[in-house]
């Protein structure tokens, strides 16, 4: 999979027909980062935020222990990369992944970065606009189909 920063005919148009290209960009998008604190979980579920290799991942789980929402954030210096943000579509719409992105920047602020980046999925990019991320770059995916020569 190669991803570039243009729109999809730009991407297409720069790659043969052995290439699949998403024809629906995501979007690259920044934000600022704060020290502010995610905010409670509802009753009964469980938060769980921990660092490995370098990566802060978070997960929440629900009363009955199926999984709520997750995601992970990785700090390179002044920036960190925001990455693998998803809620189960049982637990979508109530505030989950809110309070993945609000975790995420908190951990990676706390470890001196300034700035998250993050590509949103066309899917993704309303609740990241609504909690003050800003699109800063088309990003086109594309994928070499053609068989092994």
């Amino acid at each position: 999979m190669a991803e570039g920063f243009a729109d999809p005919a730009v991407v297409g148009g720069r790659l043969g027909t052995d290439w699949w290209v998403d024809p629906e960009p995501g979007r690259l998008m920044t934000i600022p980062l704060t020290g502010t604190a995610p905010g409670p979980l509802p009753v009964g579920h469980r938060q769980r935020t921990w660092s490995a290799g370098g990566v802060a991942r978070t997960m929440i789980v629900a009363p009955d222990g199926s999984l709520a929402a997750r995601g992970q954030i990785a700090p390179t210096g002044a920036t960190a990369v925001v990455d693998l943000v998803e809620t189960a579509p049982a637990h979508r719409r109530r505030g989950f992944g809110t309070l993945v992105l609000h975790t995420l920047p908190h951990t990676a602020h706390a470890q001196g970065a300034h700035t998250a980046i993050l590509n949103a999925t066309p899917e993704g990019r309303a609740l990241y606009a609504s909690l003050g991320r800003r699109a800063q770059a088309p990003e086109t995916s594309a994928r070499f189909t053609a068989a092994a020569r």
